[in-house]
C-alpha cells in the first residue's frame, strides 16, 4: 500500500512538472515510466538494439562510474573504440567497438582477467569490480537474465544467451596465470 502511495505521489509530481512545461495534460505511459525511472535512478534496458556509439559510450561512463574513459579514434579501416578499465589490478575492462565510420555499435564487451595466481594483489583480483560491471551489463542489455549472467560469468563454461534485440556470448579461456572471462554482446 505504501508503495502505491509513493507511485501515486510520483505521478502527481510528474503531472505537475509536465503542466509547467506543457499546455497539454495528456501524458503517455512511456513518458511516465521514463520520468519515474529518472527520479528513482533506474537504468532503462535497451529494447530496440544499441543506441549510437556516442550514446552507448556515455551510458557506459555514467553507469560504470568510469573515472578515466578513453575513446580511441577510428583508423586504418577500424571503427572507434571506447574503453573503461578499472580495479586495483586494472583487470576489469568494458569495450565498445564502433562499426567503422558510422557511429553505430558493432559490439559491447566485458572482460575480466581473473588472476588465479597471486601477483601481489591477491587471488581473483578485482572480483567485486567484475560483479559490479556484470550488474551494469545485465541492467542495460538483459535485465531478465541478470542472475543467469552473473552466475555464468564466474563459471568455467562457455554459454550463449538471447535477450530482446541482443545475443550475449560468454566465453571462458584458461590461460597460464589468468582466466579470461568475456561477454560479447551483439545485435540479433
Amino acid at each position: 500500500f505504501e508503495e502505491a502511495n509513493i507511485v501515486s505521489n510520483k505521478k502527481t509530481e510528474y503531472t505537475e512538472e509536465k503542466d509547467k512545461n506543457s499546455k497539454s495534460n495528456s501524458i503517455s505511459i512511456e513518458e511516465k515510466t521514463k520520468f519515474l525511472n529518472r527520479k528513482n535512478k533506474i537504468i532503462e534496458p535497451q529494447i530496440r538494439g544499441f543506441a549510437s556509439f556516442e550514446e552507448e559510450s556515455n551510458k557506459a561512463t555514467k553507469f560504470l562510474n568510469c573515472k578515466k574513459p578513453k575513446i580511441t579514434p577510428a583508423n586504418y579501416g577500424l571503427g572507434a573504440l571506447y574503453g573503461c578499465v578499472s580495479g586495483k589490478a586494472n583487470s576489469v575492462k568494458w569495450f565498445i567497438n564502433e562499426v567503422p565510420n558510422t557511429n553505430k555499435v558493432e559490439n559491447v564487451k566485458l572482460m575480466w582477467n581473473d588472476w588465479f595466481i597471486d601477483i601481489g594483489e591477491g587471488l581473483h583480483t578485482d572480483k567485486e569490480e567484475a560483479k559490479r560491471y556484470i550488474d551494469v551489463l545485465s541492467n542495460l542489455y538483459a535485465p531478465e537474465l541478470k542472475n543467469k549472467l552473473k552466475k555464468s560469468f564466474f563459471l568455467n563454461k562457455n554459454r550463449e544467451f538471447r535477450s530482446g534485440s541482443f545475443i550475449l556470448k560468454y566465453t571462458y579461456y584458461h590461460g597460464h596465470k589468468i582466466d579470461e572471462r568475456l561477454i560479447v554482446i551483439t545485435e540479433k
